[in-house]
């Protein structure tokens, strides 16, 4: 394993596991400032009727509509239960072409992440130990700076303000206004929409013109399939 010393952030990597970082690999990319949108949407309106009461089995009669929890607990909620671990993918794209994709997990403060754009695929672990970049097939580099292995979506618990957008059978979908800094940017606030399937994060996502270039960055969060531990390179 070779060591190549470099100033670069390793953002390129991490992003999409640091939602305070949401933006940082496309300001490299496009190298501009950024610009939010105007100020979120008024939430969709959403009835919750109180119906009759439950029957003795605890089930809802028919036609009975059953008020959603309310978007910050659900949230918050929903965030808790990733901390000790999900999979992620992330689609990013500028003024309509996709520019890259990144797949990976992220368990107990140690990341795993394969970065692919056009023809090149480029993989990245981070640990408490250290940070580590290759190619394919090749040996591990490692990078220099300081990794950041704290639960990645800690940051999306604070949104400077969040709306109850739409509720279709169990989908849920909020819209949540982050600083611009908390998703890596800079300017004015960022609106990141947020999908619930039930009370799970399933995705969340977001549009940016930034200085006339328009990003969007979509990603997928699922519970983990693969729990094995992951460790600095060896070799």
């Amino acid at each position: 394993m070779t060591t190549r010393k470099t100033t670069t952030d390793p953002s390129l990597a991490s992003y999409r596991l640091r939602p305070r970082q949401l933006g940082a690999v496309v300001a490299l990319l496009v190298l501009v400032t950024a610009c939010s949108s105007d100020e979120p949407p008024e939430a969709a309106p959403t009835t919750a009727t109180a119906g009759p009461a439950t029957t003795a089995a605890g089930t809802e009669p028919p036609g009975t509509t059953v008020a959603p929890p309310a978007p910050t607990e659900l949230l918050t909620a929903a965030l808790a239960n990733y901390a000790d671990g999900y999979e992620f993918s992330t689609t990013t794209t500028v003024n309509d072409q996709e520019v890259s994709t990144q797949t990976g997990r992220w368990l107990d403060g140690a990341s795993y992440v394969t970065v692919e754009s056009g023809d090149g695929v480029v993989e990245f672990i981070i640990t408490d130990a250290g940070q580590w970049t290759r190619l394919p097939g090749e040996e591990w580099e490692e990078l220099e700076g300081t990794a950041s292995t704290g639960y990645p979506l800690e940051g999306m618990d604070n949104p400077e303000a969040i709306v109850l957008v739409s509720t279709t059978d169990d989908r849920i979908t909020l819209l949540a206004t982050y600083t611009a800094g908390a998703v890596g940017l800079s300017g004015d606030p960022v609106d990141v929409t947020l999908a619930f399937a039930g009370e799970s994060l399933v995705g969340f996502s977001f549009t940016a013109d930034l200085d006339g270039t328009i990003v969007s960055s979509d990603t997928s969060l699922a519970p983990l399939i693969d729990t094995s531990p992951i460790t600095a390179p060896t070799g």
